[in-house]
Formats: structure tokens, sequence, C-alpha cells
């Protein structure tokens, strides 16, 4: 069969994913849901909660690293073959994973939790419409869950925004001195997951995820996005988008 990538289709762990299966050249076709109905189409496959989750022949793959190891078997390299750079690039990976995703999606969050036609309209076309028209009936219950489920406000949005800056931060440093690529002197996973998870406070063109436009968030929302995006870091990942997502 034709694999299936189940994915939120604003997610940007579900971008990394879809990434490498297009830098793959894979083949494959998406089965886009909202929040909360994903978790359902994943325990209907006999899968933990959580998406991405890819479908083949042979197996179910879940969470954007296992498919990026998948896509990487039928496709360019997306790990270095020497171990040391390799071992870098995961480290770079996991440190993206466990600090940037979750900061990024904290603070892309809390800017639009309260846009309730903006956030339905980007999934418009693509999720089943019995979905969107359930939670556009359930939005405000859906949004106070959300808020407590991932903290967006007070303290822990305060910590996502520091988290956030000292990813940057590193990143920045580097890349000090003209460095083109996060580890070696080609494109990586490390390159593909830094911008790929730095997708929800850049809304960069090119990107494979339904997001807004800088206009369409408010001016404070508008100032932290040019703030990143105007960073060494935040420059590297909008190159990403513009050279390599293809």
């Amino acid at each position: 069969m034709t694999p299936v990538l189940v994915t939120i289709p604003s997610s940007h762990f579900c971008e990394m994913a879809r990434w490498a299966l297009e830098r793959a050249r894979v083949g494959f076709r998406e089965e886009a849901h909202l929040p909360i109905f994903s978790d359902l189409a994943s325990l209907a496959r006999g899968k933990k909660p959580g998406v991405p989750l890819l479908l083949t022949d042979e197996e179910k793959l879940r969470g954007s690293t296992q498919i990026m190891r998948w896509a990487e078997a039928r496709g360019p390299k997306l790990w270095p073959e020497e171990p040391a750079l390799s071992e870098e690039a995961s480290r770079w990976e996991e440190r993206f994973d466990h600090a940037l995703g979750p900061a990024t999606r904290r603070v892309a969050y809390a800017w639009l939790i309260d846009e309730k036609e903006l956030s339905l309209s980007l999934f418009a076309g693509l999720v089943p419409r019995s979905e969107l028209s359930m939670m556009r009936l359930s939005y405000g219950a859906a949004r106070l869950y959300m808020r407590k489920k991932l903290g967006l406000d007070g303290a822990p949005l305060e910590e996502a925004r520091r988290t956030l800056d000292e990813v940057y931060a590193e990143v920045g440093a580097a890349l000090a001195g003209g460095k083109r690529w996060l580890v070696g002197d080609r494109f990586s996973v490390a390159d593909m997951a830094f911008a790929a998870l730095s997708a929800p406070v850049l809304c960069p063109p090119g990107c494979g995820a339904p997001l807004p436009t800088p206009e369409q968030l408010g001016a404070r929302a508008g100032a932290e996005l040019k703030k990143l995006r105007a960073t060494p870091a935040g420059q590297h990942a909008l190159r990403m988008f513009r050279e390599e997502r293809r």
C-alpha cells in the first residue's frame, strides 16, 4: 500500500517527518487530523497517542526521528557517514526535540489560542469537515483544555521564551564565523530539525505546514516573530526552507 502519514497538519514534528519523506521522494498519503482527534487516530491503529505516525505494509513508525531514519534508508543521507559527525548531528536533533520543539509549540499556541477563526482557517480543506465542525462548536472548552495542557500563560510561557532564546543563542554560536551548516559541510538532520521545529515561531515561506502569515498575527506576536527571524539562527532556519525545502 501507499504509506500513510497521520498528522496534525500544522505540527512542526509532523513537518519534520513530511520533509524527510518528500526529500527521499517517498510517495505517501497524508491523513490529517485536528489535535485530540489525532490521538484517536493513533489509538485506532494500535499505537500510543501522538503523531506523526507512518503506516507502511511492514510496520508502524511513530515519531519524527523514526520516520526520518526510515526515509533516509530510501533517499539522501540525513545523518553524516562519519561516526563523530553523526553523533554530533544526533545530539543537536535530540536537543531540538526536547527543548526547541516544546518551546516553539507553547509560544505559537499562545499567539493563536484566542484567535478562533484564524486558527480554524489553517485547517480548512485539510482535516475532515466533521472534526472542524465539532471543534468550532466546542472551541471554548478546547481552548481552556489546551491552555492548561500546554501551559500557555504565566511562568510556563516565560520559560518557553527563555528556552527559545537559549537554543537560538546556541545555534547562532555554532554558526559563527560564516558556517553554513550545523554539522560538517553539508545539510543534515541537525539543520532539518532546527528549521522544522522553528517553523511555528518563524512562519517561513516554503513550509509544508499551514501557518499564519506574520501579517495575520497580532502586534506582540508579530514583533516576537520578527525578532526571532532577525537572529543568525532565525536566518539559518529561513535559508533551510528557502534552499532545502523543495
